[in-house]
């Protein structure tokens, strides 16, 4: 695995207190891993998915994430991924991801997570 990301999860309860708006910010993002990864595409088609006035295309993709690593068997469905390094193709840097699923597998050297990426077709 030769790319790196940074899995983030939304952080629980309210943030400081803005005391000229008198609202709670939104809690920053708590760190469940970050280090080496794998971006691979399980299925090629892309579906096309409607929103409002927008269109997304959402393809079938899974993260790869070392099993022994610190922090990679925290993971869970609805963290955000982001890639941050990807020297083969600079273009997947600053991709963004959605973990949808576990990891099941018995003697793995990686853990597999389906994920899906949502990008703005128009």
């Amino acid at each position: 695995m030769v790319s790196e990301c940074r899995i983030t999860r939304r952080a629980s309860g309210k943030g400081a207190l803005d005391p000229d708006t008198l609202e709670y910010a939104t809690p920053a993002p708590v760190v469940v891993y970050e280090g080496r990864c794998k971006v691979q595409d399980t299925r090629p088609q892309i579906n096309d998915a409607a929103s409002g006035d927008r269109l997304f295309a959402t393809a079938l993709t899974e993260l790869h994430l070392p099993v022994g690593a610190v922090g990679s068997a925290g993971v869970r469905r609805d963290d955000d991924v982001v890639i941050t390094v990807n020297a083969s193709d600079p273009g997947l840097v600053g991709a963004r991801f959605v973990v949808r699923g576990p990891h099941r597998g018995t003697a793995k050297s990686a853990r597999r997570l389906p994920v899906e990426e949502v990008v703005h077709a128009g």
